[in-house]
């Protein structure tokens, strides 16, 4: 009997777990505050967001979550090489909803920030691993219950040979919470 009502108990409590989480996806434009030097270079591409979550249930914070988030931020091309940037980032989430369909929110933490070169005839062929602080900031409208439309604005910064190269991000997406 202990063991049905312990199972009962830890399937309730999974159930609340599992209302918590929440999967997202963005896509936007990102922008790389590199030096080209002489040469021409484009600074801008597309660059994408995938994310998950998990709401903790405190009282001390409330809106506050746990995320883990992949971001792509694409390729910052020149006439020469091209610089190529992704991270992987670990951060907390703060909620505040100022009207019925509409949350504001507010991210803070550390990306692992990969960045490699690359480049005809033996230019480039570079690539450094870096942590960074990693923050954000973001805008959801509820459609319904499960389901929310959101916009973001990431930052963080990627260094390579001793050079550090702002990165941030503008997105549009949507999350999933289950």
């Amino acid at each position: 009997m202990k063991q049905w009502i312990a199972a009962a108990c830890l399937a309730g409590l999974m159930g609340n777990v599992c209302a918590q989480g929440y999967v997202g996806g963005t896509i936007g434009q990102s922008s790389f505050d590199v030096d080209c030097g002489v040469f021409s270079c484009e600074t801008t591409d597309t660059a994408f967001k995938l994310y998950g979550g998990f709401a903790l249930p405190t009282r001390a914070v409330p809106g506050l979550a746990v995320e883990v988030a992949y971001i792509d931020f694409g390729q910052a091309r020149s006439t020469v090489n091209s610089l190529s940037v992704s991270a992987l980032a670990v951060n907390a989430a703060i909620r505040y909803s100022f009207a019925p369909a509409w949350t504001g929110v507010g991210r803070l933490g550390f990306a692992n920030v990969d960045a490699s070169t690359s480049g005809p005839w033996g230019f480039g062929g570079q690539s450094d691993s870096s942590i960074n602080l990693y923050y954000g900031l973001g805008l959801e409208y509820n459609l319904n219950k499960s389901l929310k439309l959101v916009g973001a604005l990431d930052f963080t910064e990627a260094d390579l040979s001793n050079q550090s190269s702002s990165l941030h991000m503008i997105s549009v997406g949507a999350q999933y919470s289950f």
